[in-house]
């Protein structure tokens, strides 16, 4: 039997599905939603995160640039009219979630925050991690 084509894939911007992390204590379910979107509802999160955290400044400081700095780079990205550039503002904005998530650890580590505000803020940060890491690539 001849083999069968296979069916054509739609394109990764498109499809709408649901990505599952584990946080803390919990298992956090997120709709996946426009990259930038995802990036502007972060730094909310994080702004609501710090005026509650107990942490030392600077560590709040570097979390609240590198949210804004990631919905930048996304925002940037969405306008470049080169491929090459695009992805290139897509790997920056995944390094900074690194960075996020990174920040976030340290502050569960350290008992700054409670788990019921760092949670959240992980689920978005790992989503913006993965989703970014897809558009870098594509």
């Amino acid at each position: 039997m001849p083999d069968d084509p296979a069916p054509p894939k739609a394109p990764r911007e498109s499809q709408d599905r649901i990505v599952t992390f584990r946080a803390p204590e919990e298992i956090a379910t997120v709709v996946t939603v426009d990259p930038y979107e995802l990036a502007l509802i972060f730094a909310v999160q994080v702004d609501e995160l710090i005026e509650k955290a107990g942490a030392r400044f600077h560590i709040k400081e570097q979390l609240d640039r590198c949210a804004m700095a990631i919905a930048i780079a996304v925002a940037r990205a969405r306008h470049e009219p080169v491929a090459g550039d695009r992805r290139r503002s897509y790997r920056t904005a995944r390094r900074l979630a690194v960075d996020c998530v990174t920040i976030l650890d340290i502050l569960h580590r350290r008992h700054s925050a409670f788990a019921e505000q760092l949670g959240p803020c992980q689920v978005v940060a790992a989503t913006l991690v993965e989703r970014l890491g897809v558009l870098a690539h594509a």
